[in-house]
């Protein structure tokens, strides 16, 4: 009975012993957290306090120059705003004409489709008629060529006193070249030779069949004024 009670206040004492600890444990344990958390809090503003502190003497030269650089920059700024509203305005007013840029689109498109449409038609027509446009110039190329003016040269300095034949030959091509006016560009040979007029082509036609150097030809036609004219025919030739 007796050591049952002394025990008793010697573990209520260390209970209350080792109770006293752990809360004082935890005390200090909280104590140091909202120390740490104090200055996390406040370590921005002693840093930025700092910082201040440092550059104040650098501030006055730093807006200097950063005034400096600005009015250096200024013309390229006005001139970069001026360049950004004419793009704007010009933005603004090409979507302002979509409009016109669509009717001037389908009007090249109608003009492309008509155009096709008249060239088939034209080819079927030519090709129906029989017509190629191309074989005009060709054949006046062909009528009126070097060749035909050689031969025509050649005809004008023979003898104006030769046979019949000869005689029809220069009549027919001076006349062609009476009725048909030279083309244009090309140059214009004169030779030396004396040019006859119808009465003396007619008085040396008329010798011509009265010395027999030519018989007449049924055959023949005459062109230019000579055409126009009435040959008398002698009874000697027949």
């Amino acid at each position: 009975m007796s050591s049952v009670d002394w025990q008793t206040p010697l573990s209520s004492t260390l209970g209350l012993v080792l109770t006293s600890i752990g809360y004082s444990l935890t005390a200090l344990y909280w104590a140091v957290v909202w120390l740490a958390l104090q200055v996390v809090a406040k370590a921005p503003a002693y840093l930025y306090k700092t910082v201040s502190i440092v550059a104040t003497p650098l501030t006055y030269p730093l807006y200097y120059i950063w005034r400096a650089v600005a009015f250096i920059l200024s013309p390229v700024w006005a001139l970069g705003r001026m360049v950004s509203g004419m793009g704007s305005w010009v933005v603004g007013v090409i979507v302002k004409f979509k409009y016109l840029y669509i009717y001037f689109s389908v009007a090249a498109l109608i003009g492309i489709f008509s155009a096709c449409m008249l060239y088939g038609t034209s080819s079927i027509v030519f090709s129906l008629l029989g017509i190629s446009p191309s074989s005009h110039p060709a054949r006046r190329q062909t009528q009126g060529g070097p060749q035909s003016s050689n031969s025509r040269y050649e005809l004008q300095e023979q003898s104006p006193w030769g046979d019949g034949d000869e005689q029809d030959r220069t009549s027919s091509s001076s006349s062609d070249s009476d009725d048909f006016p030279p083309r244009l560009g090309q140059p214009q040979r004169r030779s030396n030779k004396p040019v006859l007029t119808n009465r003396e082509f007619e008085q040396a036609y008329r010798q011509a069949k009265s010395t027999r150097l030519s018989p007449i030809k049924p055959s023949r036609r005459f062109r230019g004024l000579l055409a126009q004219t009435i040959h008398e025919e002698s009874s000697e030739s027949g």
